[in-house]
């Protein structure tokens, strides 16, 4: 026998906004595990593989599932899309900018050369997110516009 219990929307709604909270939290402590098994113990890359796949596909599942859907992954405005994505950039080549000098200073100490390698560090991977930002941009908007047009067909028929 089935159960038909009718559930309130704002019920549903608040269950999908927690759980959405929980999926962010297990993704800060994948990503918290892989850094300090990485950096601080110096583990191999099979000590923190599973944690690796786990964060890496649940990133790319939920960027594939968004675009083909027709999820929007950046603002509607245009301008404010440009600055997110600038912005966003902009984090990724910091953030990996301040690894590898994590790195590097731990293994060069205070040399002349780590100033080059954390500026062309941040100047490739600042560079490097933004063409990878701005496809997804273009995959997204690709994928909208294809299904606003079914939908158009679709309400044209009836």
């Amino acid at each position: 026998m089935k159960n038909n219990n009718i559930q309130d929307e704002r019920v549903t709604a608040q269950k999908r906004k927690i759980t959405s909270e929980a999926f962010l939290l297990v993704m800060i402590f994948l990503i918290g595990s892989i850094l300090v098994k990485q950096f601080v113990y110096d583990a191999s890359f099979s000590e923190y593989a599973i944690e690796f796949i786990a964060f890496f596909g649940a990133s790319l599942y939920l960027t594939i599932r968004n675009i083909f859907v027709g999820n929007n992954l950046f603002p509607d405005d245009n301008q404010e899309k440009k600055k997110s994505i600038i912005v966003n950039s902009l984090v990724t080549g910091i953030t990996i900018t301040a690894v590898t000098a994590f790195l590097h200073f731990k293994e060069l100490g205070n040399s002349d050369g780590i100033i080059i390698t954390l500026v062309s560090a941040f100047v490739i991977s600042t560079l490097v997110s933004f063409v990878l930002y701005f496809c997804l941009n273009i995959l997204n908007k690709r994928r909208i516009a294809k299904l606003e047009n079914r939908f158009d067909d679709e309400i044209k028929k009836v």
